[in-house]
C-alpha cells in the first residue's frame, strides 16, 4: 500500500504539472485549480493527496505523517514535477530544455515585485491553501469527499489574487521542477520556495493551536502512549510504534488510533467519561503484565471487576489479550467463553479476535472447530489474512488422518482467497505444506490421482 500511494503521488504531481503548466494563460487560474481537484479526488484515498512538498511537510511537522514517509513524498513529488515539466517540454510547441524564462510552467514576479514581496505573497496564499487542507480534511469532523474542490477552490482564489504578481506557484515542486528542465528563474525561486516553507510552518501551528498536534508528534505521543522521549522520537521519524508496545510487530499509529482518541477525549472532556478513557488503558497494560507472567486466573478476576463499572471500561484489546492467554494455554473452551462475554458486552471482536480463538481451536486439537470460526469471521465481514491462512494450514496439517477432497479444496480455496495478503515465501510455504500433507495422506488412492 505504501508502494502505491508513492506512485500516486510521482503521478499526480507530474500530470497537475503537466496540466497547469500548458494552461493558457487567460484560463490558467481555472485550469490549475480544477486539475488540482481532480487529482487529489484521485490520490486522496491512497496516499492523502498532498502532491505537494508544503503540504506533507507542515503534516509531518505536526504530527499526522512519519519524517521518512514524508522525506520519500517530497523527493517523488520534485521528480514527478521534474518529469511532468520535461513531458510539456515535448508536448508544447517552441519549448525547449534549457530555453531559460518563459518556459511552459516556469513562474517569474511580476509588475515590478520584489524578492521579498514574493515570498510573502507566495507565504500568504501557500497558509491559505494548506489551511484549507487541515481545516476539510484532517480536523475533525472534516469535510469528506469535498475536500478535493475546497482546495482547488483555495487555489483558484489565490490565483486571481496574488497570482497577478508572483504567478501563484504554492508549491515547491511546481517551482522546482520547471527550473531543473528549462533554467528559468534561477535568482528568484528562492523566494517562492521560502515562503511556501514558511506558509507550512504557520499553517500547522495555527492549527496546533486550535485543535492540536497530531499522534506522530514526539510531544503528543509522549503523554498518550506513555514513551520516553526517545522512543516518542522514533515513533515520530518511522511511524512504527516501540517494540514493547507491538503484539504482531507490524503494528502503525492506525492500530493506536483508538488509544490515541481515548486520550484527546481525556484531555478535552471532563466527568466520567474522562475516567474512563485513561482506566481502559491502565487496565488493557495490567491485563498484558498478568498475561505475560501467566496469572490467567488473576486477570480473570480484574477483567470481570473492571466489567462491573459503570461504563464498562473493557474495550476490544482487554478481550484479545485473555483470549491470547487461553490460546497459549490451548484452551478453546476458555477463549471461547471470553468471545462470548464481549458479545454480551457489545464489544465488536476484530480479526485479531477470531485469529486468536482459531489458534486455540488448532492448539487444542480441534481443527474443524478453527474452520467453524472461520465462517464466523467471514459472517461478521472480516477477510483471511496471512495469519488466518498461517492458523489455518497448521489445522489442515494436524487433522492429516482424515484428510478429503472437501478438505484439501476447502484449504485451497482459503490461500486463494488471501492470496493479496500473502508474500511469496509465506505463500510457498503454506502450498507446499497442504500439498505434502495431502500427498502423504492420500499416497495411491483416488485422491492423490486427483
Amino acid at each position: 500500500q505504501f508502494a502505491v500511494s508513492l506512485a500516486v503521488e510521482f503521478i499526480g504531481v507530474m500530470f497537475f504539472q503537466i496540466l497547469g503548466g500548458s494552461a493558457d494563460k487567460d484560463m490558467a487560474a481555472w485550469v490549475n485549480g480544477i486539475a488540482l481537484a481532480v487529482w487529489v479526488y484521485t490520490a486522496a484515498n491512497i496516499s492523502g493527496g498532498h502532491l505537494n512538498p508544503a503540504v506533507s511537510i507542515s503534516t509531518c511537522i505536526c504530527g499526522f505523517y512519519p519524517v521518512l514517509h514524508t522525506v520519500i513524498y517530497v523527493v517523488l513529488q520534485i521528480v514527478g514535477a521534474i518529469i511532468g515539466a520535461l513531458v510539456t517540454a515535448f508536448l508544447v510547441p517552441g519549448a525547449e530544455v534549457q530555453m531559460g524564462d518563459g518556459g511552459p510552467g516556469c513562474f517569474s514576479p511580476k509588475g515590478g515585485v520584489t524578492g521579498e514581496q514574493v515570498m510573502w505573497w507566495e507565504c500568504v496564499m501557500t497558509f491559505t491553501l494548506i489551511s484549507c487542507v487541515y481545516a476539510c480534511g484532517i480536523a475533525k469532523p472534516g469535510h469528506g469527499s469535498h475536500t478535493p474542490l475546497a482546495v482547488g477552490l483555495a487555489l483558484f482564489a489565490c490565483a486571481g489574487s496574488g497570482g497577478q504578481y508572483t504567478g501563484a506557484a504554492l508549491n515547491p515542486a511546481r517551482v522546482i521542477g520547471p527550473m531543473a528542465i528549462f533554467g528559468c528563474g534561477e535568482n528568484t525561486n528562492r523566494y517562492y520556495v521560502r515562503g511556501q516553507v514558511l506558509a507550512a510552518i504557520f499553517a500547522m501551528s495555527v492549527f496546533a493551536f486550535v485543535s492540536g498536534l497530531g499522534p506522530l508528534n514526539p510531544w503528543m505521543a509522549k503523554k498518550a502512549f506513555k514513551l520516553s522521549w526517545r522512543e516518542a522520537a522514533y515513533f515520530w521519524i518511522t511511524g512504527s510504534p516501540p517494540s514493547r508496545l507491538q503484539k504482531t510487530g507490524t503494528e502503525n499509529i492506525n492500530d493506536f488510533k483508538q488509544q490515541y482518541e481515548a486520550f484527546q477525549s481525556e484531555q478535552s472532556e471532563t466527568g466520567p467519561q474522562k475516567r474512563v478513557a485513561m482506566d481502559s488503558l491502565a487496565l488493557n497494560v495490567a491485563l498484558s503484565t498478568g498475561v505475560a507472567a501467566d496469572k490467567v486466573e488473576e486477570v480473570l478476576a480484574l477483567l470481570a471487576e473492571a466489567e462491573q463499572t459503570e461504563h464498562c471500561m473493557p474495550d476490544v484489546v482487554s478481550y484479545n489479550t485473555i483470549i491470547k492467554a487461553f490460546a497459549q494455554r490451548a484452551n478453546y473452551s476458555g477463549a471461547c467463553e471470553v468471545l462470548e462475554r464481549m458479545h454480551a458486552k457489545k464489544r465488536r471482536p476484530n480479526a485479531i479476535t477470531f485469529n486468536t480463538v482459531m489458534d486455540a481451536a488448532v492448539r487444542a486439537g480441534k481443527p474443524e472447530e478453527a474452520w467453524t470460526r472461520l465462517q464466523e469471521m467471514r459472517k461478521r465481514g472480516f477477510k483471511p489474512d496471512k495469519f488466518t491462512c498461517s492458523i489455518l494450514v497448521k489445522a489442515f496439517c494436524k487433522a492429516s488422518s482424515s484428510v478429503t477432497e472437501a478438505s484439501v479444496d476447502r484449504a485451497l480455496c482459503l490461500l486463494d482467497e488471501a492470496n493479496e495478503c500473502l508474500d511469496p515465501t509465506l505463500k510457498a510455504t503454506l502450498y507446499n505444506n497442504v500439498l505434502e500433507v495431502t500427498r502423504k495422506a492420500t499416497e495411491g488412492s483416488d485422491l492423490m490421482m486427483l
